[in-house]
This record gives structure tokens, sequence and C-alpha cells, in this order.
């Protein structure tokens, strides 16, 4: 993903696991998170509720192989922008992530 990501010139911070976000001190001036659901020890979703206790308000996107069925506004409450099923096209992942991060970019002109 993070070839992908970078082949449309986005910056891309990769973390190998929940517990390493939240250990980072470089979670400033990330504009948008693109979470998997299934991740060891914490899910996606619990990750972005962590972060939100945090006062960090990225936004998030989560992608899952599974249904998040009966999480909505659970999804809603964290700031999950959109809820996506694998496999997915580069151009929905794309789309999503552009719409996350065009007013961040804008703000900081």
């Amino acid at each position: 993903m993070r070839v992908l990501l970078e082949s449309h010139r986005l910056n891309v911070r990769e973390f190998n696991s929940a517990s390493a976000v939240l250990s980072s001190d470089a979670l400033d001036g990330i504009d948008c998170f693109v979470l998997d659901y299934q991740m060891p020890g914490m899910n996606g979703l619990e990750l972005i509720e962590a972060l939100r206790r945090r006062g960090i308000g990225s936004a998030a996107i989560l992608v899952s192989a599974l249904s998040v069925s009966g999480a909505g506004e659970r999804l809603r409450r964290a700031g999950v922008i959109a809820s996506l099923m694998k496999p997915l096209s580069e151009g929905e992942l794309i789309g999503w992530i552009r719409r996350a991060v065009e007013p961040a970019t804008a703000t900081r002109h």
C-alpha cells in the first residue's frame, strides 16, 4: 500500500502495529490515517478511538476484509470518514484519501 500511495505523491508514515502508533511522537501533521480493521492487539476502530481520546482529530479511513456490521454509530462518533471493504480499487482508496486531505492542505497555506 505504501508504494501505491507514494505513487500518487502522498507522504506516508508506516506503523507496524497500533501500539507503535500510540507510542509515536510523530503523529503531528498526519492528515489522514488509513487503518486496517484487523490488527494484532487492538483493532483499527479501537485505535482511532484511542487517538481521539488523546485529542488527535485527523481523518480516518478504515479498511477491512470483514464486514464491520453494527458499528455504524461507533464509526461516526470516532470520525471515520469511510469504511471500505477489501478488495478495494485504487481509485476508491485514493479518492477517499484526497477528500480527507484536501481541507487540511488548504488550511496550511
